[in-house]
């Protein structure tokens, strides 16, 4: 009752005859109207000249039985056709469905911002999403014990996660996920546009008119680029300690969330590289992160550098180590932060795709400008409703901040999600290019330096080798410009400095990272703020010298190599020592390990790409002149990709009908990151559970279960890996 109610039939032309039974004509109605009981006639639709087939819509406005009045008309003839219908008064009605893949804008009770349309936040293909469906269910006898349903999509029919109380519509809350009926549809099923059926019901009435409702959608995705990512695994051995590095694994579980929280279905891993860090995080000098942060990111930012790569360094730190109240540090295409905290490296990794800080504290003074706010919510709040697709755990917009923020807890925001989507879809065309010869790529000027307020200059490094694409700078424009001059002062090559997210003109100092074009004939690196000059370093005469030792292959680790080097330069000066690797004869190059305190270094080449035609070069600066020596080439093995699986743990426990999440890995240095495509997932029980980094296992029979993961190792073989889980009534994962 109150829905219009579809009314379509077919008639039968009549039929011209004289007297004497010949046959003149058909007579076709010329029209057809419909009434409901003794109300006004309204004129059907016909789908064909002679009202062969016509369609009307009625309302029927009180329960109770009806009768529906079809009546044909020709100048010459009238005919009539009478059924009678019950209407009863609709106990569950669909008044909303919000799609979300982490947040969405949605609008019910007063409940959204209201500042967009309803889902109008893009859905990005390959992303689990949660249909839920919110359902108004009215007050009468008997009444509507709960809510549960069926969703059908793309020939594929899903139960839902959950059986939804029964709540009138006035009282439906997004805050509380038991107040929707909620689907998971798997990312294999999140891809192109489609268009499925939603149907709710009372499990406990089923069958009775009015306990039942329904309702059509498309959905539509589109394409997001993975981030490449290259993971530095930290092994901390400042303030004589000695704390392993974290895992491979250790990497996708803190990204995890972060996955869950961006735009994207994960990220790919270009490698895994174990650095050693010493640097002192609990030093509260400096600007920006302070000084230990501010050399951590120097580390990463000159990796990244001198591999010429687009690739985001993130670097992941033990934890055990020491630090003040910073946890985490971004900028210049590099991250840094402790395993476990997806949250800090959300926002850190966020500044590396062009995100500022969320206005949280409301006197941050490196903040979005442009970053909206919502009348009644705290400052740097997300606005919208969010929902953790894995755990369904919904986020409160008036207790939840911004990723970006500096506040606590947090998620993503519209503002920042769709931000995040536009800067990733124009940062796929930056991608590296091919290798080149070495002979065809010009020399550039990798830099970093600190500028003191009072415009005093600490040089912390430069390096000129032969590089490819400049990575892609990031940060607002300062007044600082870096010049290369040759000997009668003329400008051979500039940049125009750029601010990290963290640093502020005011701060103390500021640590700059930054490349420029390198020209031989140059004399003096000169630094300037405005047009005046502020600070010149004369460059050294000569580049050192290095003496490069054979390498030992017969370390106790049978996959490293050990390699020493001497390098002589002019008295006093003071040498910086960086290693690179390359797998194809020095076309691409992989800077393995910077800052060396030592002129010696054991490389792990099971973290490298293997190949015949494999050189370590070691790179010596004294200052800004720059010597390279290298070794090779030798024979390094291809790796296989190995299969990992995140979760479950190994002998978890489930109940009966409980959605597991599975999270897996696939990597090799030499194949990269496996495709969602290639992995696949079964248990010895139930057969083949389904595919990709992640997926839901939806009600395991009951027993014990060998859930495993295989995956194409690239060599024609296959990797895999098995976990325990045992399924039964009063168990819980």
């Amino acid at each position: 009752m109150g829905d219009p109610l579809a009314v379509s039939g077919h008639t039968t032309p009549g039929q011209f005859i004289k007297p004497n039974g010949t046959f003149v004509s058909e007579q076709p109605p010329s029209s057809v109207r419909v009434r409901v009981d003794d109300g006004p006639e309204q004129m059907a639709t016909r789908s064909h000249p002679t009202w062969k087939q016509w369609a009307a819509s009625v309302q029927l406005t009180t329960p109770g039985a009806h009768t529906i009045t079809a009546t044909a008309r020709h100048p010459q003839w009238t005919v009539e056709y009478i059924t009678h219908v019950t209407a009863v008064t609709p106990r569950i009605r669909i008044v909303g469905l919000e799609r979300t893949q982490a947040t969405q804008f949605f609008n019910i009770n007063g409940q959204g911002t209201g500042t967009a349309a309803d889902n109008s936040v893009p859905l990005v293909e390959g992303k689990p999403l949660v249909l839920r469906v919110f359902v108004n269910s009215v007050p009468g006898t008997p009444s509507v014990t709960g809510v549960s349903g069926e969703l059908t999509l793309g020939g594929t029919t899903l139960a839902p996660s959950n059986t939804a109380a029964a709540i009138p519509g006035p009282s439906l809350s997004r805050g509380s996920v038991g107040h929707s009926l909620n689907f998971w549809i798997s990312p294999t099923l999140c891809s192109g546009q489609k268009t499925g059926r939603i149907r709710v019901f009372d499990p406990a009435q089923q069958g009775v008119p009015g306990f039942a409702d329904e309702q059509a959608f498309t959905l539509t995705f589109t394409p997001v680029p993975r981030p490449r990512l290259h993971a530095v695994l930290l092994h901390y051995t400042g303030l004589g300690l000695d704390i392993p590095a974290p895992t491979d694994a250790d990497v996708a579980n803190t990204l995890s969330r972060v996955v869950r929280m961006y735009p994207i279905t994960g990220f790919d891993y270009t490698g895994f590289t174990v650095h050693n860090f010493a640097g002192n995080l609990t030093l509260a000098m400096g600007g920006g992160c302070t000084q230990g942060w501010n050399e951590l990111i120097d580390q990463l930012w000159t990796l990244r550098a001198l591999s010429s790569t687009t690739d985001v360094y993130m670097g992941l730190l033990p934890r055990g180590v020491p630090t003040l109240n910073i946890t985490g540090c971004g900028g210049s295409g590099a991250a840094a932060g402790f395993n476990g905290d997806g949250a800090t490296m959300a926002q850190e990794m966020g500044h590396s795709f062009g995100r500022q800080h969320a206005p949280c504290p409301a006197n941050i003074t490196t903040r979005d400008p442009a970053y909206p706010a919502f009348p009644g919510l705290p400052s740097g709040s997300i606005g919208e409703f969010g929902l953790d697709t894995g755990s369904f755990q919904t986020h409160d917009p008036a207790a939840t901040f911004d990723f970006m923020s500096w506040c606590s807890p947090v998620w993503a925001s519209p503002y920042s999600y769709t931000g995040l989507r536009t800067a990733l879809a124009s940062r796929s065309a930056l991608q590296p290019n091919a290798p080149r010869q070495q002979t065809s790529i010009p020399e550039q000027l990798i830099l970093s330096f600190r500028l003191h307020h009072d415009d005093t200059l600490q040089l912390l490094h430069g390096f000129h080798v032969p590089m490819g694409d400049t990575p892609h700078a990031d940060g607002e424009l300062s007044d600082v410009t870096c010049e290369l001059h040759n000997a009668d002062g003329q400008t051979l090559s500039s940049v125009r400095c750029r601010l990290g997210p963290h640093a502020w003109p005011d701060d103390p100092d500021i640590d700059f990272h930054e490349v420029l074009p390198w020209d031989q004939a140059a004399r003096s690196l000169v630094f300037k703020r405005g047009r005046d000059e502020v600070h010149a370093i004369e460059l050294e005469e000569t580049a050192p010298h290095i003496t490069l030792h054979e390498p030992d292959f017969n370390s106790p680790n049978p996959s490293a190599v050990r390699l020493e080097w001497s390098a002589e330069a002019a008295p006093g000066t003071q040498l910086r020592h960086a290693l690179r690797y390359s797998n194809d004869s020095g076309r691409s190059w992989r800077a393995v390990a910077v800052d060396l305190p030592m002129q010696r270094y054991e490389v792990d080449l099971a973290s490298l790409p293997g190949g015949e035609q494999c050189l370590l070069q070691v790179i010596t600066s004294s200052g800004i002149r720059t010597a390279a020596a290298q070794v090779g080439p030798f024979t390094v093995p291809v790796k296989p990709s190995h299969a990992q699986i995140l979760s479950p743990a190994d002998g978890t426990s489930a109940g009966e009908g409980e959605r597991l999440m599975l999270r897996g890995l696939g990597f090799s240095p030499d194949f990269g990151t496996t495709t969602d495509a290639q992995m696949r997932w079964s248990s010895d029980r139930d057969g083949l559970l389904g595919d990709g980094h992640e997926t839901a296992a939806d009600r395991l029979s009951a027993g014990r279960h060998r859930i495993e993961l295989t995956l194409p190792d690239g060599l024609g073989s296959e990797s895999s890996a098995t976990v325990r889980v045992d399924v039964g009534p009063g168990l819980k994962a």
